[in-house]
């Protein structure tokens, strides 16, 4: 798995950094626009699906799951371990 940083957290590493106080205003602009964006977009994929609009408010948590979930795998390693056997990825052999 490389190490970039996924888009979909950008906006929520803008906020964090604004929150904190270690970016200025741009920060906050820009994540509240992305993230402005990005809710229209999911409603609208939402929409177009015939499923609740609102489902798009969801967005960031997910997007902040999914990293976590891919963090975690990426710290783990090669080697996974399910129902008590162990895997090793093939990149790893």
């Amino acid at each position: 798995m490389s190490s970039r940083i996924f888009p979909w957290t950008i906006p929520l590493l803008a906020l964090l950094l604004w929150q904190l106080g270690v970016a200025g205003d741009g920060a906050r602009i820009f994540g509240l626009a992305a993230g402005a964006f990005t809710f229209v977009y999911y409603a609208g994929v939402y929409a177009f699906s015939r499923l609740n609009p609102l489902w798009g408010l969801l967005y960031p948590l997910a997007a902040v799951t999914f990293s976590w979930i891919c963090a975690e795998a990426a710290w783990r390693g090669s080697r996974v371990e399910w129902k008590g056997r162990g895997y090793v990825s093939r990149s790893a052999r």
